[in-house]
């Protein structure tokens, strides 16, 4: 039988990135999402391929910090706690 990969995702809060970024995803790198949440792939920013991707600056710390963790999937969601090491940004 062939072994499935396991990978890691974090659910965090909405609020890590600035609204624009969040309203405004475009089709990559987001996997899925509903009116409240939306699940990101964790883009290498160093590689050179990411040049194909118009990263945001906000995203682009969060894909850093999830980097440094191994984590490969991000799910942000306006209910999910905030982590204190990212920054919060304030919606109208």
């Amino acid at each position: 039988m062939k072994k499935l990969p396991v990978d890691y995702y974090l659910t965090l809060s909405a609020f890590h990135l600035s609204e624009e970024t969040f309203c405004c995803f475009g089709q990559e790198p987001v996997l899925a999402n509903n009116f409240a949440s939306y699940f990101v792939e964790v883009i290498n920013v160093y590689a050179p391929s990411a040049r194909h991707y118009s990263i945001p600056e906000d995203l682009e710390k969060v894909m850093q910090y999830a980097m440094s963790l191994g984590i490969k999937l991000l799910h942000f969601d306006v209910r999910a706690d905030e982590i204190e090491v990212l920054p919060r940004y304030e919606w109208s």
